[in-house]
């Protein structure tokens, strides 16, 4: 079990820290938009990799628990994910900001992070087909 843990979380690190480079791309290509583009951009981006830090905390977690628990525990951490993007959005509504830019910025670190995901499954396929 403590094997699989150290696995996961060196996968996790992989992954966070290649998200951290997409939304320092996003964020540096955002710098050229103007005034409420450039901070929805921004937001959209930090709220993405801290939604990646929360997944990727409920898959180390989760994979350590029962199926009942971890099934739980993946439902709280939804809501979590939920609840602070709901949050964020508000805030920035109330402030006048526009909020297009977290969306898509927020979507955009996402397909970054699928295509993460199934490079590293492939990649670890391919190493258990090796004899």
């Amino acid at each position: 079990m403590e094997v699989q843990k150290k696995r996961l979380f060196a996968y996790g690190k992989q992954i966070f820290l290649r998200q951290f480079f997409v939304a320092v791309v996003i964020c540096i290509l955002a710098a050229f938009l103007h005034g409420d583009l450039f901070y929805s951009w921004f937001m959209g981006s930090i709220v993405a990799l801290f939604d990646t830090g929360l997944v990727l905390h409920g898959i180390i977690n989760g994979a350590q628990k029962g199926q009942v628990e971890a099934l739980n525990y993946m439902h709280k951490t939804m809501l979590e994910r939920l609840g602070t993007i709901t949050v964020i959005v508000l805030v920035m509504l109330k402030l006048k900001l526009s909020v297009i830019g977290v969306f898509l910025s927020f979507i955009l670190l996402h397909i970054f992070l699928v295509l993460n995901l199934i490079i590293i499954a492939s990649r670890d396929k391919a190493k258990l087909k090796r004899p």
